[in-house]
């Protein structure tokens, strides 16, 4: 058969089957297996045409480390306890207002470094009137005098000050309180922590003897201790000695009317008398009145008598900050002539 002829027969179509998509063997199947129904709008792409560009990616924030820098050492923390004990023996005329002091004080001190290994070495500086007339001696095993007669020119137009300077160095095996120094000073002071005040009284041949002991309201704690003695002069008949107010005996041995307190708080006051019977009337005894001499003593855990004021300063090559903590106490012998 010619190629004419068979393409006759190619071209016979009575049904009209080359118009419609007949595939049943899926020789022309558009869909394949493994591929996506999705497909066909990809299949139309050109594959010369280049593909979109991607978005652009946000960029990760990342924390920047710091350069590294050495670490500044803060100055160690040293904490300063110190003890400062009187003993004070003061005297004053029944109508002076001003009575004289002697002082006698000790000072202990104790020291707590934030420094595991050492306590940096300071300086303690103690300053007073110059009135006081005050002298140091100092523990050469611990303190050491550097400067004396110092005056804080700040102060000298309202209150002339000396200052004495001595250096601390307290090995890290004292843990307890060591002791720095003594000292002694003369004074004339105003206001003791108390006031006595004593009134004798005349009646003929009869003798009233009334005090009153007032606490000062400045004080920081109350007074404790206190033993009030009045001599009692020959003139008195031992027997007729009588305590009229207060817990109060009468010791004829020593001729000495004796009252004991244990506690005055700041502010308060007592009251005590006694009344005797003379040897002869006052009237009789050519205008010498019988003197009544009074002896008051106490203590107090928390005052003193001196002004002394008390400042840690560092010393230059050792920085430190400071935290000082002064306690005081004192005892008093009082005597009114």
């Amino acid at each position: 058969m010619s190629s004419t002829s068979a393409n006759k027969i190619d071209a016979f179509d009575p049904f009209g089957f080359s118009e419609l998509d007949f595939d049943p063997f899926g020789v022309n199947a558009s869909l394949c297996v493994g591929s996506s129904i999705h497909d066909d709008d990809a299949s139309k792409k050109d594959p010369q045409q280049p593909s979109p560009p991607a978005p652009p990616r946000k960029p990760v924030a990342t924390t920047a480390t710091p350069p590294t820098q050495p670490i500044q050492q803060l100055p160690p923390k040293i904490i300063v306890r110190v003890n400062i004990h009187e003993e004070v023996s003061t005297s004053i005329e029944a109508d002076e207002k001003v009575c004289r002091a002697s002082i006698e004080g000790t000072i202990q001190a104790q020291v707590h470094s934030s420094n595991a290994t050492k306590n940096a070495p300071f300086l303690l500086c103690f300053k007073e009137p110059s009135t006081n007339n005050t002298a140091f001696k100092f523990d050469g095993n611990f303190a050491s005098e550097v400067l004396s007669n110092f005056v804080d020119r700040q102060e000298e137009e309202r209150r002339r000050e000396t200052a004495t300077l001595a250096k601390l160095t307290i090995p890290k095996g004292e843990i307890g309180t060591v002791k720095i120094a003594d000292y002694t000073a003369q004074c004339e002071i105003k206001n003791l922590p108390f006031l006595v005040q004593s009134r004798i009284k005349f009646d003929e041949n009869i003798c009233h003897i009334a005090l009153q002991i007032r606490s000062n309201l400045a004080n920081k704690g109350e007074l404790e201790d206190f033993t009030i003695a009045v001599a009692v002069p020959q003139q008195v008949k031992p027997e007729t000695v009588k305590v009229t107010k207060g817990a109060g005996k009468w010791d004829s041995l020593k001729r000495i009317i004796k009252w004991n307190v244990d506690c005055l708080p700041k502010g308060a006051s007592m009251l005590f008398s006694a009344d005797a019977e003379l040897i002869m009337s006052v009237n009789k005894v050519d205008g010498l009145l019988p003197h009544f001499p009074i002896i008051v003593r106490c203590r107090s855990k928390l005052d003193q008598v001196s002004k002394m004021k008390i400042d840690a300063v560092a010393i230059d090559g050792h920085p430190a900050t400071f935290m000082l903590d002064t306690v005081s106490s004192v005892r008093i012998l009082h005597r009114v002539s």
